[in-house]
């Protein structure tokens, strides 16, 4: 470990874990380099994230820590289990509820997991409860990958269909005008969107807000910027994630 070499931020991350009672994440470093190259292109100053890979995060226990600069949002484990990948969730009971309940109208939301079973509806990442207070999620409905954003009314935009067995990452931007979404850094799908009111419902990671559409397989990242992020600013982001929190996963 390059101890000598971390970023600040990622030193207060580590330093919170290590005082929980828990060890130094394995591949802190991997964490320090994600964030050294956020701030390059400047879009570390409006991020949460939850890096959910055991070696990045305390790897045992019910916490899921979170990393940004908005603040500190730490997520519960209910029914999961830590692995090298990202943290498994069983398709029944799984799911992170973190303590983030507001976001900005206009944000972009990623997501990086990996299907056990694409059968049903399975959500990945989300701010949604299926009732009133309902802003975005990444949801599979049994065929496709369809992340979706809420206003007035829902906009479902698919991305392809999951491949079991491979990891898949996928963006989610919208603004008051468009929204659009693309998975695996390939070419985007597009619809029109609007201004959202902020919702009560807290951010969770493997299920809906309201504990329902489990998902079923591993998930290795979440995370939310409170801006639309530009074309190049998504790619940039997919980049440095590849090459950092996303070492070994394989992602095209």
């Amino acid at each position: 470990m390059r101890f000598y070499d971390l970023d600040i931020d990622v030193k207060n991350y580590a330093k919170r874990i290590v005082d929980a009672g828990y060890k130094c994440p394995a591949d802190i470093n991997s964490v320090s380099d994600f964030v050294k190259g956020l701030k390059t292109y400047n879009l570390w100053g409006n991020l949460i994230c939850w890096p959910l890979r055991a070696n990045q995060n305390a790897g045992s226990g019910s916490t899921l820590y979170s990393l940004g600069n908005i603040g500190v949002y730490n997520g519960t484990l209910a029914s999961t289990t830590w692995d090298a990948n990202g943290l498994i969730f069983n398709g029944s009971s799984s799911r992170v509820s973190t303590t983030l309940n507001s976001i900005t109208s206009d944000h972009t939301s990623i997501s990086v997991f990996r299907y056990n079973s694409i059968a049903g509806n399975q959500a990945i990442f989300a701010k949604d409860d299926a009732g009133s207070n309902r802003q975005f999620n990444h949801i599979s409905d049994g065929t496709s990958i369809a992340p979706q954003i809420f206003n007035t009314s829902a906009r479902s935009i698919y991305v392809g269909s999951p491949a079991l067995g491979s990891f898949n990452y996928t963006t989610l931007r919208n603004s008051a005008s468009l929204t659009n979404a693309n998975r695996n850094g390939g070419s985007q799908t597009t619809a029109t969107a609007g201004t959202m009111a902020d919702g009560t419902a807290n951010v969770s990671i493997g299920s809906l807000s309201n504990s329902s559409f489990f998902f079923n397989g591993v998930i290795s990242f979440a995370g939310i910027i409170n801006s639309y992020i530009s074309d190049a600013d998504r790619s940039n982001f997919y980049t440095i994630y590849k090459s950092t929190l996303g070492k070994g996963l394989s992602l095209p």
